[in-house]
């Protein structure tokens, strides 16, 4: 759920047009809203929420539009509007009570699965790349033995090619 207002600083606006896109670029929503007001929407999926704002009537070569939008979104526990929900449901305060703290600890449970995830994907990375410079550390002594010996052996050859030692 969202508010915004529009200031409008040079020119005059007619509108505003909203597209939200899913994490897949796919329109979630697609509307005209006036200069000020809220949207809201539920989402399908999770992951990253694209939101544009353009301005209706805007020409290529007409007169110059600048204007502040303030916008205020708020997701998941934070966006219910619990008073419509105790409408519409007949619910009591203590029921009400009883559905806001579910509902956070819902949350609270999907908020730890997902950083559970993001740990183990953090975990698996770091394990890759510690075993990626360990092999390299493996490999460049390796080089450097191989290199010592055959500078050694090379310089034993030239002394007694020249009959130095």
């Amino acid at each position: 759920m969202g508010t915004y207002k529009t200031q409008v600083l040079q020119g005059t606006v007619p509108g505003l047009r909203l597209l939200v896109l899913d994490p897949t670029k796919q329109a979630e929503i697609t509307r005209d809203m006036n200069l000020e007001g809220r949207f809201a929407f539920s989402s399908q999926q999770g992951g990253e929420y694209t939101l544009c704002i353009s301005l209706n009537g805007s020409t290529w070569f007409g007169t110059k539009q600048k204007v502040n939008i303030e916008i205020d979104i708020e997701t998941g526990v934070r966006a219910t509007d619990y008073v419509e929900v105790a409408r519409l449901e007949q619910l009591s305060e203590l029921e009400l009570q009883i559905r806001k703290l579910n509902d956070k600890i819902q949350s609270i449970r999907a908020e730890q699965n997902y950083q559970r995830g993001r740990e183990a994907v953090f975990r698996n990375t770091t394990e890759s790349t510690n075993s990626r410079v360990v092999w390299w550390s493996i490999i460049q002594t390796i080089i450097l033995l191989a290199s010592g010996f055959w500078q050694i052996s090379h310089l034993k050859s030239f002394f007694k090619a020249k009959k130095l030692v």
